[in-house]
């Protein structure tokens, strides 16, 4: 069951579900919301029972508006704010005595390796799912500067349905729109509802500040020294190659592929991912 955990909401910023006596800090991808996740521990039970999980929203994304009032700061927002607001989170975790499990989905996924960097210190384990190590080359960054801005002004000029549906539209994400209608549960139906909150003023303001044009590409080498699985979809070969590429980074890699799955198994293929992370864990499954 979804809800807000009392020491660590930001105005509804911030969800939380699961009875376990460690954490997952889980990151969604862009134009996600922190609603994406609950499926896993719906196709896997030890997922919520062996596990709390608190899941943010990330800047720009449903009613995480960037600017005064946000947690990130009114100064505008940033890659840099926005792994300071995460890391705050991961130390309140700390404080209260808790283990804290690392999971981070695409954009999450960057934003999870920088961390990894960052404060290594913080994190039991780390999961990191369909992410790219980022570009370093300036032409490509440049580029791919260029390709999210072009994005963040459709969102600005299109109503929220028509640019959703431009968005999944890419291949990458092609996967997605084959998806199931999702059951009238109450935690599907939040997510629908959290989605639905996004605005393209904010979506705008995430495409540009996480773009991989704009933010920093992964370190060469990751001094993480826990077990870090690194996973892509079985329809997803550049992920595959990119999860194979993090994998020379790290200390301790796994390496896994999410079967009838693309560039989402968590919403593609939850159980067969939940599965993974499971045992991935060492829980009961």
């Amino acid at each position: 069951m979804t809800g807000e955990t009392p020491a660590l909401t930001n105005a509804g910023l911030i969800s939380h579900w699961g009875q376990g006596p460690a954490t997952v800090l889980a990151l969604h991808g862009m134009t996600g919301c922190g609603l994406d996740f609950p499926a896993l521990s719906v196709e896997t039970p030890a997922l919520g029972s062996e596990r709390s999980w608190v899941a943010p929203d990330l800047p720009g994304h449903a009613s995480h508006r960037p600017g005064p009032g946000s947690p990130v700061g009114a100064a505008g927002l940033t890659w840099f704010s926005t792994l300071d607001w995460i890391e705050n989170i991961a130390r309140r975790l700390r404080f209260e005595g808790r283990a804290v499990h690392l999971l981070g989905y695409s954009l999450g996924g960057r934003m999870a390796l920088a961390l990894l960097t960052r404060s290594p210190q913080l994190f039991d384990s780390a999961v990191i799912i369909s992410a790219s190590p980022g570009i370093t080359r300036p032409s490509l960054r440049a580029q791919r500067r260029e390709a999210d801005k072009a994005w963040a002004e459709k969102a600005e000029h299109l109503p929220l349905e028509e640019f959703m549906r431009e968005w999944k539209g890419q291949p990458l994400l092609a996967g997605q729109l084959s998806l199931p209608a999702a059951p009238d549960s109450p935690d599907a139906i939040g997510r629908r509802e959290r989605l639905a909150s996004h605005t393209g003023q904010g979506l705008a303001s995430a495409l540009r500040a996480f773009s991989p044009g704009t933010a920093p590409a992964a370190a060469e080498r990751i001094h993480f020294y826990h077990p870090t699985l690194l996973v892509a979809g079985e329809r997803d070969p550049a992920y595959r190659a990119h999860a194979a590429e993090l994998a020379q980074r790290l200390p301790y890699p796994t390496v896994r592929v999410v079967s009838d799955s693309g560039h989402a198994p968590h919403l593609e293929n939850p159980g067969s991912l939940g599965d993974l992370l499971a045992g991935f864990w060492k829980l009961p499954h």
